[in-house]
């Protein structure tokens, strides 16, 4: 092995060290509570939409993404986790990219339906090719008229009604 080699495979011992971090060091992860509901616009499930809830004062969000009849379930650190107790802001945001098409054999995999959602936005990246198909004042944290309330007992299933502005 030369020199550069050497110090390559040193840099990038010291790179993995540090994104895996010590063992029992560390932030204790943010305790989160299972969190699920479902998301309809116009009288019907809204399906393939990226339902997100943010607490304030969390940088934690948590997100999930709606199956073929509107349901979702969140996750935060790992599938289906849930989200942090509070009050959360929440959005819920549907693109379509044109002529886009939808893979209806991965509705009843979360995580194949997350892996689809973001091989989409990959591919659309830099182009100005999907349209907004929901609300656009649910998109985002500053306008979404929509609130709940995450608690640490009890069942956490919200059902989200979208209106037109």
């Amino acid at each position: 092995m030369n020199m550069i080699q050497l110090r390559c495979t040193a840099v990038a011992g010291v790179c993995l060290a540090f994104l895996l971090g010590c063992p029992g060091g560390g932030v204790a992860p943010t305790k989160t509570y299972p969190v699920s509901g479902s998301v309809a616009y116009k009288g019907e499930p809204v399906v393939g939409a990226k339902v997100t809830f943010m607490a304030e004062g969390s940088s934690a969000p948590a997100s999930g993404i709606t199956d073929k009849e509107g349901k979702f379930q969140l996750s935060t650190a790992a599938i289906n986790d849930g989200a942090v107790a509070g009050e959360h802001k929440i959005t819920v945001v549907k693109e379509e990219a044109a002529n886009a098409t939808v893979d209806t054999s991965a509705m009843d995999d979360p995580a194949k339906m997350a892996q689809q959602y973001n091989k989409q936005k990959d591919s659309e990246a830099g182009l100005n090719t999907s349209k907004m198909t929901l609300p656009v004042k649910y998109a985002s944290q500053a306008t979404t008229t929509l609130k709940e309330t995450v608690k640490a007992e009890g069942t956490n299933r919200f059902i989200l009604q979208l209106a037109d502005d």
